[in-house]
């Protein structure tokens, strides 16, 4: 009897350490998902950013100037807004193969601004060190996560309607399903701003009630049945 009792004690042992690795492949698991996730979000997030870096490679030449100084302070201001921190957006203007190209680039403080006005005063003196000082901050979904690539490609898409002239309402597909819901309703705030200085009609589609509480509007399209309504809220 003894010894079926130490065998019965090692079987409950045997099987409480079980459940501990699964728990722990489980919790793991869970996390690889989540990984998998975000990180689809950020090549979705940086493919919309490259698409618009290709709408201004189109239409840069000789526009370098009007392109800058109308784009990157609202960049700016909408990226320190929503993140609540000291961020910066520029426009670098580079030939590669005999053809000027668009890089982006956010800088992380007040320091690295300055010192990236510094160079820019007089780039012809610094170029060489300018040059490396932009590489260190153009992977914008590497260092700041697939939030601040989402909303630069959000931003940016408003602001090329607007710049080339674009007609009609601008329709928007789930533009914050990479930010937290933290901050989609400062998202929701900024974009119905842009709304109101462009006069301009803004849908979006979305599953956040943080972001839709800043709408003129709101309908909520609910499904009973297999047949959907639509409800003003």
């Amino acid at each position: 009897m003894e010894r079926i009792n130490v065998y019965k004690q090692r079987v409950n042992t045997l099987r409480d350490r079980t459940h501990q690795i699964i728990g722990k492949r489980d919790s793991l698991r869970e996390g690889l998902f989540k990984c998998e996730d975000k990180e689809k979000r950020i090549v979705e997030a940086g493919i919309r950013v490259g698409k618009a870096k290709f709408l201004l490679e189109l239409f840069v030449k000789g526009t370098e100037t009007q392109v800058k100084e109308y784009i990157e302070p609202t960049i700016t201001e909408a990226l320190r807004f929503i993140f609540n921190q000291h961020l910066s957006f520029h426009i670098v203007f580079v030939t590669r193969r005999g053809q000027v190209e668009v890089d982006f680039i956010v800088l992380p403080n007040e320091e690295k601004e300055k010192e990236y006005q510094k160079y820019i005063a007089d780039l012809e003196v610094h170029k060489e060190i300018f040059n490396d000082f932009i590489s260190n901050y153009t992977d914008i979904g590497f260092l700041y996560g697939g939030a601040v690539l989402e909303i630069l490609g959000l931003i940016l898409r408003l602001l090329l309607v607007e710049f080339l002239s674009i007609e009609g309402p601008v329709i928007l597909d789930e533009p914050t399903s990479a930010v937290h819901e933290t901050y989609a309703s400062r998202v929701g705030v900024f974009i119905k701003s842009l709304s109101e200085k462009f006069n301009r009609q803004i849908i979006f589609v979305t599953h956040s009630k943080a972001l839709a509480s800043s709408a003129n509007k709101v309908y909520e399209i609910i499904q009973e049945d297999s047949i959907s309504r639509v409800e003003e809220l």
